[in-house]
C-alpha cells in the first residue's frame, strides 16, 4: 500500500508549483475554435473529461468564482499534453515546449497517478485537485490557477496501464 501522505508531498514536489504563461494567439473575446478530433484515449471518456471540469467549478464556487465554460479546444491540447508528459515522465514539458501552444494560459498537472489506488481516472482527478492543488491553498501555484481569472477550461488524461496523468488547461 503507497503511503498517501508520502505520495503527495513526493508528487508535489515533483509537479512544479505555478504554470502559467504563454497564451500568444489567444483572444479571450474570440469563441472556441471547432479542434481538429483528438481521439479520447481507452478508458476516458467524455464524461471524464466534463468531470473534470465539474471538479474545477465545485473548487471555485468555495470562494465565489464563476464556473469556467468547458472548452473542447483545451481540451485537445490537455489531450496532446498529458500524453506527451505521461510518456516522458516530465510534468510540464509539453505545456512549456510551446508557451501554452497559444491555446493555454495555466495548467495544472499529475504525472502516473495510479489507477489501483484511486480506483478510475474520476477518483485521480478528484484526488489530485481536492487532496494536492486545493491544498496548497492561496498561496499555491495550482490554487492560483483553479482560482484565477479565467473564463474556460478542458482537460487531457493520458493512461498508461495502470499509470494516470491527467492535465487541467485554463484560459
Amino acid at each position: 500500500m503507497v503511503n498517501r501522505p508520502l505520495l503527495l508531498v513526493g508528487l508535489c514536489c515533483i509537479v512544479l508549483a505555478h504554470c502559467g504563461g504563454g497564451g500568444a494567439g489567444y483572444n479571450p473575446g474570440s469563441p472556441d475554435p471547432t479542434p481538429s478530433p483528438t481521439p479520447t484515449p481507452v478508458g476516458v471518456t467524455a464524461a471524464d473529461l466534463q468531470f473534470c471540469v465539474d471538479s474545477i467549478n465545485q473548487l471555485r464556487a468555495r470562494v465565489g468564482k464563476p464556473a469556467l465554460a468547458h472548452s473542447s479546444t483545451l481540451d485537445a491540447y490537455g489531450q496532446k499534453s498529458a500524453t506527451n508528459d505521461g510518456q516522458s515522465g516530465l510534468a510540464h514539458q509539453y505545456y512549456r515546449s510551446n508557451n501554452g501552444g497559444g491555446v493555454s494560459l495555466a495548467e495544472n498537472e499529475v504525472i502516473a497517478w495510479s489507477l489501483t489506488e484511486f480506483h478510475s481516472v474520476q477518483g485521480v482527478i478528484t484526488a489530485s485537485d481536492d487532496d494536492l492543488f486545493w491544498a496548497e491553498g492561496p498561496g499555491g501555484g495550482h490554487y492560483q490557477n483553479i482560482v484565477g481569472p479565467y473564463t474556460q477550461a478542458g482537460c487531457g488524461v493520458y493512461v498508461n496501464g495502470q499509470a494516470v496523468t491527467v492535465t487541467t488547461e485554463f484560459r
